[in-house]
């Protein structure tokens, strides 16, 4: 009778169903595993970004190199010529923006100064009698005495080691060294590893689908860069010969700054805009001759990314650009401008990957405009 009245047992849950209740999501551990990620990838920054660079420099001049090599020179010689003329342009290109560069950076806190002026007086023009007012306090506050305009400064000295002084440089220095030697290496022994790396694959389909791989990306990606540098040359020289017209003064570091900044969509062109709008504040007295340099910059930008761009690449890099806006913010917030240089790339390299695996096509097709 107890035994019947009894309440009966519910029926005994299932070890499996225990343990997967105890096991973490897939989602969970996906999320956890893709910010460990970019943990690690922002840390090692100061390793993944001359060995990326260098990658990226030696994938893009290889084919020069192995053009050369065919034509009966060493692959070594093939490569230090090919270098050596990259080297060249780069020089000149620094040489002629230095003074340029080394000027405002001197002048900065004047220009700053001078622009919050003109501003000012352009937007609140003075009447005859405020402007001798002004030139009477500008007198009357250059006429004060040394002992009211003094201050007591007082100076702290304190040893300052190598390491402290020279540091930075060297560190610098070393960096770019190793930098041009990895480029080299890989241009002369970059064909010997590729062909190890794919003798690691374990069939045959496997050897077959690496090589495919990285050979698009090799071609899409020097396509890709090589075509942008030709536009943005001709973007920079059109810009130098349109502020030389417009009377702007450094107008051939002003064209130099606009091809650098069009490797950056979007966010590159924004900045050059702001950038020479201050200067023509700077340079002009009027409101329409301090505005026509970056009116000029954006016209030729607009036909630059609108129609020469989208004609010379082709339907194949369509990007999305909202894909592009917040691919060149995470990369900018995790390397800074090194990364805002080379988002691009590795958005190109990423999409060519993913379309060759199941996985990873939807973030292919997203990518695409």
């Amino acid at each position: 009778m107890a035994d019947s009245l009894a309440s009966p047992a519910g029926p005994p849950r299932t070890p499996s169903l225990a343990a997967a209740k105890r096991r973490p999501s897939t989602a969970a551990m996906l999320i956890l595993a893709g910010l460990a990620l970019i943990v690690a990838i922002k840390l090692a920054a100061p390793i993944l970004l001359p060995v990326l660079t260098a990658a990226l420099v030696a994938l893009l001049l290889n084919p020069m190199v192995r053009g050369l090599s065919r034509r009966w020179l060493p692959r070594w010689l093939a490569a230090l010529m090919v270098m050596s003329a990259l080297g060249g342009v780069v020089g000149l290109a620094g040489w002629l923006s230095y003074e340029p560069a080394r000027e405002l950076a001197d002048r900065s806190p004047q220009l700053a100064w001078q622009f919050k002026r003109k501003v000012e007086g352009m937007m609140h023009p003075l009447s005859p009698a405020e402007r001798v007012e002004q030139a009477l306090n500008t007198i009357e506050t250059m006429g004060k005495s040394e002992r009211e305009r003094s201050r007591t400064v007082a100076v702290v000295e304190h040893p300052i080691g190598l390491g402290e002084r020279y540091g930075g440089l060297l560190g610098g220095l070393a960096m770019g060294v190793s930098g041009i030697m990895l480029i080299y290496l890989l241009l002369v022994f970059g064909e010997l590893l590729f062909r190890r790396i794919v003798t690691m694959a374990p069939t045959l389909a496997d050897k077959r689908n690496t090589v495919s791989v990285v050979r698009e990306i090799q071609s899409d990606v020097t396509r890709y860069v090589g075509t942008v540098t030709l536009v943005n040359l001709g973007l920079g020289a059109a810009v130098a010969l349109a502020l030389y017209g417009a009377g702007l003064e450094n107008p051939l570091f002003w064209g130099v700054m606009a091809a650098l900044l069009n490797y950056i969509p979007y966010l590159g062109p924004m900045l050059g805009a702001v950038l020479l709008v201050a200067v023509g504040v700077l340079q002009f007295d009027s409101a329409v001759e301090a505005l026509t340099p970056a009116g000029i910059y954006l016209f030729l930008n607009m036909v630059e990314s609108q129609l020469v761009t989208p004609l010379v690449l082709g339907r194949s890099f369509s990007l999305n650009p909202v894909v592009i806006l917040v691919w060149l913010l995470f990369w900018g917030w995790l390397w800074g401008v090194p990364g805002l240089l080379l988002a691009m790339p590795l958005l190109v390299c990423t999409k060519i990957v993913a379309a060759r695996s199941e996985m990873l096509q939807p973030f292919a097709l997203m990518v695409e405009r």
